[in-house]
């Protein structure tokens, strides 16, 4: 599996739904008030350390939090959880 369909798995996991775009994918999180939002290019460029730290700003959790999420152990309670704890909805 490439690296953008690993972050389109996680986005799926975590019940995120897909709006295409021209260029992008944009993947939102509906949490009532708040929506948390991050875009997939449609490009080929694989997933570096900086486009990484973008994603997770975007997605609102840390860099272990994303490779907990991607290896099944966060659940999309528990996302939804540390948003509501981290004061982001």
């Amino acid at each position: 599996m490439n690296v953008k369909e690993h972050r389109r798995k996680v986005l799926r996991k975590l019940k995120f739904v897909k709006k295409e775009g021209r260029k992008h994918e944009i993947w939102i999180f509906d949490a009532g008030k708040v929506r948390v939002r991050t875009v997939v290019s449609r490009g080929t460029q694989d997933i570096g350390d900086g486009l990484l730290k973008t994603i997770c700003r975007q997605l609102h959790v840390s860099i272990s939090q994303y490779r907990k999420i991607a290896s099944c152990n966060m659940s999309k309670e528990n996302y939804y959880k540390h948003l509501v704890d981290t004061e982001i909805v």
